[in-house]
């Protein structure tokens, strides 16, 4: 779910874009999770020579076309849409170093991130604790609002791209670093 109920191709691009200032030019490795969002930053990335790109997603991995390397990894599929989920997939994730993960959210509190589905947030939350950097993408929705399953604290990630015009008053130090994409701000 997460980022991809944000209506509108153009308001997931500017999200993108905002998210691939964050990822440095040069040999990285970014992980990321499936959705709409995430598949719009892979596009961007895509063209970057030098890059890998590890991905939970299916569909759109098959639309890549660049200089990056594109690696799979696999686990169950329960909607395509959202890519793999799974111990595989968890798996295949831990057993590379991953330099900056990409992950759509459905919910972000003051108590974290969270995702309505507990798979999603399982793999989620594997990423986040194994990459060295965490960008959590969040529409303007997710701000306030806590789901279900938790994924890992505010502490744990360091940039949140959002398209909310401003934050929500709760959200105080410590927090991640918040960028909003309708606005190009940074806060």
């Amino acid at each position: 779910m997460g980022v991809s109920t944000i209506h509108g191709v153009a308001a997931r691009h500017r999200l993108a874009e905002r998210a691939a200032v964050l990822v440095p030019p040069g040999r990285v490795t970014v992980a990321t999770t499936g959705g709409a969002a995430t598949a719009a930053v892979r596009a961007l990335l895509a063209r970057r020579r030098g890059l890998t790109l590890v991905t939970t997603a299916l569909t759109p991995v098959l639309a890549i076309r660049g200089g990056a390397k594109v690696v799979l990894t696999g686990g169950a599929v329960r909607d395509p849409a959202q890519g793999c989920v799974g111990e595989a997939a968890e798996a295949a994730l831990r057993a590379r170093p991953i330099d900056i993960a990409v992950v759509s959210v459905d919910g972000v509190d003051h108590d974290g991130l969270s995702a309505a589905d507990p798979e999603q947030a399982s793999l989620i939350r594997t990423l986040v604790h194994h990459a060295r950097r965490v960008v959590a993408l969040a529409d303007h929705s997710a701000l306030g609002r806590a789901e279900a399953a938790r994924i890992a604290p505010l502490t744990s990630v360091h940039d949140i791209v959002t398209d909310a015009c401003a934050l929500p008053p709760t959200f105080t130090d410590p927090c991640p670093r918040f960028h909003l994409a309708a606005t190009g701000l940074r806060s």
